[in-house]
């Protein structure tokens, strides 16, 4: 079902209540990213913790470009939009994400465990053992995290490190 689309439910929120598609396949633009750093705080670099925290202020803001691109809101009024929807209890915007495709059952079997049984001539070793110093190190540690160039990022993409 790769076809379907994201969709955003909002219901219970009087103007705007019903269902709008989200176009995984089209980017976000400079606007709609505005609304999402504006409202929820997040750039394209950090959006993943909000669909994977399911920040509450991240669904606004889609609800927002959602129901935009639909045409229900006049991208002028996105910021005032984002408030009243805000002020709704949380559930009231709810993502409905494309179902997975079925994985076949063989694909999801137990991998073989490796023999429990070390045999002399073969001992098992994870490696030299490390020093115990408390000896600061010399070395400049690696840098943590993830470096992500394309900033015009879409909603599926998202949607998958999030799970």
């Amino acid at each position: 079902m790769v076809d379907e689309p994201t969709r955003i439910v909002v219901n219970g929120i009087k103007t705007y209540d019903g269902e709008y598609e989200l176009a995984t396949d089209r980017a976000f633009n400079a606007r709609e990213w505005h609304w999402i750093k504006k409202i929820a705080g997040y750039m394209p670099n950090t959006v993943n913790e909000g669909l994977s925290g399911d920040d509450p202020d991240l669904y606004v803001a889609l609800a927002v470009i959602a129901m935009c691109r639909a045409g229900k809101v006049d991208r002028a009024d996105g910021l005032r939009v984002a408030d009243v929807l805000s002020e709704a209890p949380f559930g009231s915007i709810d993502m409905v994400f494309p179902e997975a495709p079925d994985v076949p059952l063989e694909l999801t079997g137990q991998p073989e465990q490796p023999s429990q049984n070390g045999s002399p001539s073969n001992p098992t070793s994870s490696g030299p053992s490390s020093p115990n110093t408390s000896d600061p190190s010399d070395k400049t540690p690696s840098p943590i995290g993830t470096s992500e160039s394309d900033t015009s990022a879409r909603l599926s993409v998202l949607k998958a490190q999030a799970s």
